[in-house]
């Protein structure tokens, strides 16, 4: 415990020491107390995403809610650029983003560096917090802690000391703690050699070694609601999931249903006219999906929400006999569709809330194909047609069917991509090297780029979802006992996490299908008796106990060595 420690502490003399994980999670995330307790998702004392600007062309810009991270568009905080640089020292001096402080006022806990706690995840490997200079900002996040061997050296970790018998902050202890925060170091080849040990066993930056990031838990919820014999979940943003449900389990009729967290929270978008629909995604405001009736002379015709039945356009495009909306961002919405503008053939389209304003892009060379997902600058799917010699191949557009880019990987039969974050894309396939069997893979934006997620123990696996730093689909194999079950990735096969053990008793086999940039999962499990229940996995990131100990002098030690000593070895 926090008190143990610090009899410990003062016992030996020592007044300094690495912060557990509750305590740097605490100093880093908490709200403070009084009605607005609670923890940010930001060590910014902020829910919104930091901005990654360190000065701009009109000079310095350490706003607040800022730090120093890498933007997937813009690039890194100190150089503004996207390319990497081995002779740039990428690190900021203390004190650099003086508006962007945690409740308790420490600097630099989300960006710079990745710190050191002293929990271990196992006998060899310690966790790590806050995310460093070259990562995006989800790992800053409070949801994401990263996992390295104990032995790790790179220059993208570091750690941060705490005092003993610091009390819980209040508005004069904040002041203290403010001046106390940081602690900077320039160590460069200065240094006495002979010096260097001591402090070697605790921290060294040497090589570029970004950890693995897991949440620390999830807790699963059941979205099954009243009325319904059974229900998936296919779609997450924020506050809302999206799927459907069956009011009697394989007769009944499907309705399309928006959560908000709970099973009580649903409501039923399916509107007056229709018998069927389906909502395959959200955008955290609007959903997508199709559904098909009376009001559509029984074709299925993509559909747009807006969080009612009442507010559903029919997306329907003019000279098509039917349609499907698969995704959506912002406000442009994904699917396919057929007719005779089609030759009767299902073309990928793409939407900007209306009917009229869809977009044939199928590619040329293709008879076929369909758009699953968007980030708006880029949609995913597959296609096939003389190109392919008949087969599917992932597809990965730029807003046009000039831009589609062939995702199929050298000794693949077929591939399908279902997910992208803007910079990677997600899905499956099989061929010669899975033997045969349905693979997940991530791509980079090119067939060569692929790589296999299927884990150790599993016959079978598929991607369906990503966010900035995770994958999720399911799999199954002897590790499962042959059933399905949901799983999660951070970029490799063997970073894979099997989300059945969050689950409640009695479900079987689970599937996770989509994931928000907050890490919540949105899927289904089965139960004992075969019924579909519509699941969220929501991520538990902070620790069981909230003691705060020694926060007063939570300081971060920089220190910039460039000299090379091999490469770290993360957990990957």
């Amino acid at each position: 415990s926090a008190a143990q420690r610090a009899t410990w502490a003062a016992g030996n003399k020592r007044y300094w020491l690495l912060p557990s994980e509750n305590e740097w999670y605490k100093a880093a995330y908490y709200k403070g107390g009084g009605t607005n307790s609670g923890y940010w998702l930001y060590p910014t004392q902020s829910d919104n995403t930091p901005t990654w600007e360190l000065s701009t062309s009109t000079g310095p810009n350490p706003g607040a809610n800022s730090g120093n991270f890498r933007d997937k568009t813009h690039g890194y905080s100190v150089t503004g650029s996207t390319s990497n640089d081995p002779s740039q020292d990428y690190l900021t001096d203390v004190g650099a983003y003086p508006n962007s402080l945690s409740a308790y006022g420490t600097l630099d806990q989300g960006g710079e560096l990745w710190q050191w706690n002293d929990q271990f995840y196992s006998t060899s490997l310690r966790c790590v917090r806050g995310g460093y200079w070259g990562d995006i900002s989800g790992l800053l996040a409070s949801s994401f802690r990263g996992i390295c061997e104990s032995t790790t050296e790179g220059n993208d970790i570091g750690f941060r000391v705490a005092s003993v018998g610091v009390p819980e902050p209040n508005s004069v202890a904040l002041v203290v703690v403010g001046g106390l925060s940081l602690l900077g170091y320039a160590w460069r080849r200065r240094m006495p050699h002979s010096r260097r040990p001591a402090i070697l066993a605790a921290v060294a930056f040497v090589g570029l070694a970004s950890c693995p990031v897991l949440a620390a838990t999830y807790v699963a919820i059941d979205l099954s609601p009243s009325g319904f014999a059974e229900s998936e979940g296919y779609g997450a943003c924020g506050t809302q999931q999206v799927g459907y449900g069956q009011t009697t389990k394989n007769s009944g009729t499907t309705h399309a249903l928006l959560w908000s967290g709970t099973a009580n929270s649903v409501v039923d978008l399916t509107l007056s006219g229709f018998t069927q629909s389906y909502a395959w995604a959200t955008n955290g405001m609007q959903q997508v999906g199709n559904g098909y009736g009376s009001a559509t002379a029984g074709n299925t015709h993509a559909i747009l929400w807006s969080g009612t039945a009442a507010s559903a356009v029919d997306l329907n495009p003019t000279g098509f006999d039917g349609s499907l909306a698969y995704g959506i961002s912002g406000t442009q919405q994904v699917g396919q569709g057929y007719g005779t503008a089609t030759g009767g053939d299902h073309h990928a389209l793409l939407w900007n809330g209306t009917a009229n304003s869809a977009v044939d892009i199928n590619p040329s060379g293709f008879s076929y194909s369909y758009a699953w997902a968007t980030v708006g600058t880029q949609q995913v799917g597959q296609g096939y047609g003389p190109v392919t010699g008949g087969k599917y191949h992932a597809l990965v557009w730029g807003g046009n069917a000039a831009s589609a880019v062939d995702l199929n990987p050298a000794g693949f039969n077929l591939t399908v991509a279902f997910a992208t974050n803007g910079s990677q894309q997600v899905g499956d396939g099989y061929g010669t090297p899975t033997g045969g069997n349905y693979h997940a893979l991530l791509w980079s934006g090119t067939a060569s780029s692929a790589v296999d997620l299927n884990p150790s123990g599993f016959s079978m696996s598929g991607a369906t979802g990503i966010s900035d730093t995770q994958e999720v689909g399911y799999g199954y194999g002897t590790a499962t006992g042959g059933n399905y079950h949901a799983l999660l990735w951070n970029g490799t096969a063997a970073s894979a996490v099997d989300l059945s053990q969050f689950l409640p008793a009695g479900f079987v086999e689970s599937y996770a299908k989509g994931i928000d940039a907050q890490g919540n999962i949105i899927g289904y499990a089965v139960d004992a008796s075969g019924n579909d229940h519509a699941i969220l996995w929501k991520p538990v990131p902070e620790p069981s106990t909230l003691a705060l100990f020694g926060v007063g002098a939570l300081g971060l030690l920089r220190f910039s060595w460039r000299r090379r000593r091999g490469r770290a070895r993360c957990l990957s």
